[in-house]
């Protein structure tokens, strides 16, 4: 063992040999940028601060409307999330506005809703081409 130094981690608890003694904690240190859960807190790295210049994604989900959105990391620290969108109320408009995976759920839309709707709403616009 080298004092000091990161020994692993078990169930809830991470271990060190400093100045041989050997210790457990619910929590140790974050070894920035070495790409591990050096702390066992189930995240990489996310104690440390950011490269100038990096980006990384950010918001809750991409499914429905929802879409993930871009952190950038200036002055090492990361800045808001840009360009994200989060889920919103359903309304009758044939979209998945609380990204959950269903469209419309739980509203009554007159029968003009999901992927009917759509359909239907195309083909009355594009009938008089043909």
């Amino acid at each position: 063992c080298i004092a000091g130094s990161y020994q692993g981690c078990s169930e809830d608890h991470y271990f060190t040999r400093a100045l041989g003694n050997y210790t457990s904690s619910a929590e140790g240190p974050d070894y920035c940028f070495d790409n591990e859960d050096n702390n066992c807190d189930g995240e990489i790295d996310d104690s440390c601060p950011c490269l100038d210049g990096s980006n990384r994604v950010c918001g809750a989900t991409d499914v429905g409307s929802c879409s993930y959105g871009t952190e950038t990391c200036t002055n090492g620290t990361w800045g808001s999330c840009s360009g994200a969108r989060g889920p919103a109320a359903e309304i009758c408009n044939g979209e998945d506005d609380n990204c959950d995976g269903s469209i419309d759920e739980g509203l009554s839309c007159g029968g003009r809703s999901g992927r009917w709707w759509r359909w239907w709403r195309w083909r009355s616009l594009h009938a008089s081409q043909h």
